[in-house]
């Protein structure tokens, strides 16, 4: 019932159809402009036995990412069911379709907290990962190599993850790929990943000495801030290679 402003809440409706019920439509809450709702992993059908009657059900999880603190309102589910006719006194008659409306919830809605530092990541886990194309021992003049840089975040979607970049160095003609993003709806929640590739051409020999890249983000699990660090490391460019 507590959210971080950008950070996901996970609301999942149950709808229980008695026997000869009709089939209809389940429309999940109205929130306007004050969050984002998003179907989470597929839409799950089964049954289930209450006071003795069998009932099918349909389950769907959406998450919800408010845009703004303060109190949200999150309006209850509504179903509706298919319209049906009947002939009363030999005139063809219209039946009243069966709905159920889901009950209101409301969201805490906290604001970043002081010191977050920009950007706002509030997640439950985020990794920092490299890999390189070739052989870091075996870099020389002329000869290119990719480095690629991988941000995965749980609770967060893609587009909102911050950029990855490289400082240049004299020795090296660079250039930043279009980063990739990609963003996974599971039951579990959303997961965003930005992988961000930098070719890299060695012009002279020398020694680059790469910085260590780090992001900061929010645990919202522990509730405490937290950094994710790639180390350092030197480059060693070797003379150009004779044909």
């Amino acid at each position: 019932e507590r959210v971080y402003v950008g950070g996901e809440a996970r609301l999942q409706l149950r709808l229980f159809r008695a026997p000869g019920v009709t089939h209809g439509v389940l429309r999940p809450p109205a929130l306007g402009d004050a969050a984002e709702l998003t179907l989470l992993g597929p839409i799950l059908t089964y049954t289930a036995e209450r006071a003795g009657v069998l009932y099918e059900v349909l389950e769907r999880t959406h998450v919800i990412v408010p845009r703004r603190a303060g109190r949200l309102v999150v309006p209850g589910a509504e179903f509706e069911g298919a319209l049906r006719y009947a002939e009363v006194f030999g005139r063809v008659a219209a039946i009243k379709p069966p709905s159920a409306h889901g009950p209101q919830r409301v969201l805490e809605v906290r604001p970043v907290p002081a010191g977050a530092g920009e950007p706002w990541l509030p997640a439950r886990r985020l990794t920092l990962e490299e890999s390189w194309s070739r052989d870091l021992d075996a870099l020389s003049a002329g000869t290119p190599v990719t480095r690629t840089l991988i941000l995965r975040a749980e609770g967060i979607a893609a587009d909102r993850l911050p950029r990855l970049e490289m400082a240049a160095h004299p020795a090296l003609l660079m250039h930043h790929d279009q980063p990739e993003f990609a963003t996974e709806y599971l039951a579990a929640g959303m997961t965003g990943r930005r992988v961000q590739r930098i070719m890299l051409m060695p012009v002279a020999a020398a020694e680059v000495a790469l910085p260590a890249l780090s992001v900061r983000w929010w645990d919202v699990g522990a509730d405490a801030p937290r950094t994710v660090t790639l180390a350092g490391r030197t480059l060693h460019l070797h003379a150009m290679i004779a044909p």
